[in-house]
């Protein structure tokens, strides 16, 4: 049987259905919440062409490794380097330290293909957010090349055994490698989502193609259903999927066995969808689709750090669209096509490689430059590194522990005072906690309450939920039932005050918020809770503070600050460099209905008998919520306020609500 597939102008079309859903998705477009499955399209199309032309060289014996890198490196790298240097120009005439070294540290493992592995690893509660990541979307371009350069390889070998030992190879690499991204897709685990175990199963669909592991031809009737299902396969999660979706997992099968029937149809003798892929509109797109991929989201995300929005307007999103347009054409007409030609007028194979070599060296220690400068902050005039520098200041002293011991229960309020005697009062939480480590320490000084604290950054202070997707390292229900259990065994520690980031927490579970919060606890199956999220998520917190009752303590909560829908620091930064004037900020009426369902859980618990809550909000907000005072952000990121923020508005007023309460 021939293995030879010649052009298939449908699969440039159907690259246009993969990039186009993936552009507007990560626009913003309302509509396309499912976007992201253009990806999967992609490794579909790729495994099936790259093993299709790696088994016609094997079973003619024309194989070289040599010459599979080099038709690699044609195709991947010059517009991948070109993207990379507009880049990393644009990110450090735009981007804040922080995210400037963040992109250097993404342009290292860019450069190495390995940006799956550093995204998959960040972690880092007060990492930049991902989203404004501008080389973010480069990590599958790593799970492909990591792909690739084990696969040719393995495939040459098990071809030395015979075409049956690589259908079955090929079979139970895939069922493996689905069976792990489903498992990992349950668990909640992010690995299921970047690295290459748990997504090589799509790429093996592909690839079982190639191989002729379905039938070569079918009657029309048959290509005609499953073209039309394919496509539909395609286009139902695109419109029907969001970023609440568990992914990929389960959910990535119809997109990939979509673009699998389509291949399929095409080859099998073609269908109408098929006929409809290879009309000019589609191919012209699909000829252009991995410079859009390419351009696509640095152009999105630096637009977006401009306007310090995470929601681009449509003239805004517009502009993008058009500029992403633009780029994308003339890297394919001048990058792309002069590379891959290997004609007399093209590139030699010796230049090629060499020119990898250094542009890999070359991107690999410019963005370690970055990285290493923390981001360059000489680049910006005084007064707006000072602004960032506010922002950068975190909590101060209150970062670090003081003189307890590194495995201990508990932290000195102030890590700086001399050892003093048992602690009276307990601040237990997260980072909002630790937010406010600064005037709890002013207002217990001040009223001579010696304090002590445990904070676990990520962890809300309750028993039966953690965060596998942070690692599973925080354990946070284990850290909950050893506070706990501490607390029924000593009789100092007399009042608790429980504080945590309540809307990031409860948030992802409340009415009305299905999309916003953090929204990676998972239960750990050691309560009996019933309900929908976000009251499994309420009687959890109760289950924590009624034990916290029965071992005699009062229970002090503070209710939550304002969130921003913004990164204030970059908002002023922004503002300050073109002589912008900042917007305000959002209305008391908008942050409390964002509040409005945690802050109930709150308020029902508080009336329970040594129960008390705090409410803070009304500290920092009149009819708005202000996140600047006389030129300077009050916040450090989108819901931490700084330090002399945090000191600004709450010293005094907790002094005042701790003498009311009484010790």
């Amino acid at each position: 049987m021939s293995t030879s597939i010649g052009y298939r102008p449908d699969i440039d079309g159907l690259r246009s259905v993969a990039v186009v859903p993936v552009v507007l998705f990560h626009a913003g477009l309302p509509g396309v919440g499912g976007g992201y499955v253009g990806v999967d399209v992609f490794f579909v199309i790729s495994g099936f062409l790259i093993t299709s032309i790696l088994r016609r060289e094997i079973e003619a014996r024309r194989f070289s490794i040599l010459g599979f890198y080099e038709r690699r490196a044609r195709r991947i790298l010059p517009a991948l380097f070109a993207m990379l240097a507009v880049t990393l120009l644009a990110s450090a005439a735009i981007q804040s330290p922080k995210f400037f070294a963040e992109t250097g540290k993404a342009a290292v493992a860019t450069a190495l293909f390995a940006s799956n592995l550093l995204f998959w690893k960040t972690n880092d509660y007060f990492a930049p957010a991902l989203e404004m990541q501008p080389l973010l979307h480069t990590w599958s371009l790593a799970v492909e090349e990591q792909f690739y350069i084990v696969f040719p390889p393995l495939l040459w070998a098990l071809a030395l055994l015979g075409g049956r030992w690589v259908r079955i190879g090929l079979a139970a690499a895939l069922a493996g490698s689905f069976a792990l991204a489903a498992l990992g897709v349950a668990q909640g685990a992010n690995w299921a989502f970047f690295l290459l175990p748990p997504r090589a199963w799509e790429l093996g669909l592909g690839a079982a193609l190639a191989y002729g592991m379905a039938p070569a031809a079918a009657p029309r009737a048959l290509r005609e259903a499953v073209g039309a299902l394919g496509l539909a396969a395609i286009l139902a999660p695109v419109f029907l999927y969001s970023s609440a979706t568990p992914f990929p997992g389960l959910a990535a099968a119809p997109p990939a066995l979509g673009a699998a029937a389509l291949i399929w149809a095409g080859r099998a003798g073609g269908s109408g969808v098929n006929r409809l892929l290879a009309t000019r509109l589609p191919v012209a797109i699909g000829l252009l689709s991995y410079s859009l991929y390419l351009w696509h989201w640095p152009v999105l995300t630096l637009v977006r750090t401009v306007l310090v929005t995470t929601e681009l307007p449509m003239g805004a999103m517009a502009g993008a669209l058009l500029a992403i347009l633009a780029l994308s054409w003339a890297s394919w007409r001048f990058v792309e096509r002069p590379f891959r030609s290997r004609g007399p007028d093209g590139v030699p194979r010796g230049r090629i490689f060499a020119g990898s070599l250094a542009g890999i060296a070359v991107f690999a220690g410019l963005g370690w430059a970055a990285y290493a400068t923390a981001g360059a902050p000489g680049r910006f005039p005084p007064e707006v590194q000072r602004i960032y520098a506010l922002a950068e200041n975190a909590n101060g002293k209150y970062d670090r522990c003081g003189a307890a011991e590194a495995d201990a229960l508990y932290c000195p309020l102030d890590p700086d005072a001399p050892p003093a005697g048992p602690a009276e009062l307990l601040i237990w939480g997260d980072s909002h906690a630790r937010m406010l480590l600064a005037p709890l320490d002013d207002a217990t000084r001040a009223l001579g309450i010696p304090a002590a604290r445990r904070i676990v950054v990520g962890c809300p202070p309750m028993v039966g939920f953690d965060r596998p997707a942070m690692g599973g390292r925080l354990g946070c229900s284990r850290n909950a039932e050893r506070v706990l259990a501490d607390l029924e065994g000593r009789p100092d520690m007399a009042t608790v005050i429980l504080m945590a980031h309540w809307l990031g927490h409860f948030g992802a579970g409340a009415p009305g918020h299905a999309d916003g919060g953090t929204g990676d606890l998972r239960e750990t199956g050691a309560l009996d809770l019933h309900g929908d999220r976000f009251e499994r998520l309420s009687q959890a917190l109760e289950i924590t503070v009624d034990r916290l009752l029965a071992s005699g303590r009062r229970v002090i909560l503070l209710g939550p600050t304002p969130v921003m829908d913004f990164e204030p620091p970059e908002m002023v930064a922004q503002h300050t460099r073109w002589n912008r004037i900042p917007p305000p900020g959002p209305s008391l009426a908008a942050i409390a209905a964002d509040q409005r369902a945690a802050l109930g859980t709150l308020e029902r618990l508080a009336e329970k008998p040594g129960v008390t809550l705090v409410p803070l909000t009304p500290t920092i907000c009149g009819e708005r919520c202000p996140y600047m005072s006389d030129g300077l952000p009050i916040y450090r990121d989108a819901d931490h306020l700084s330090l002399e923020g945090a000191r600004r508005h709450f010293s005094a007023y907790l002094t005042d609500a701790l003498t009311s309460l009484g010790r």
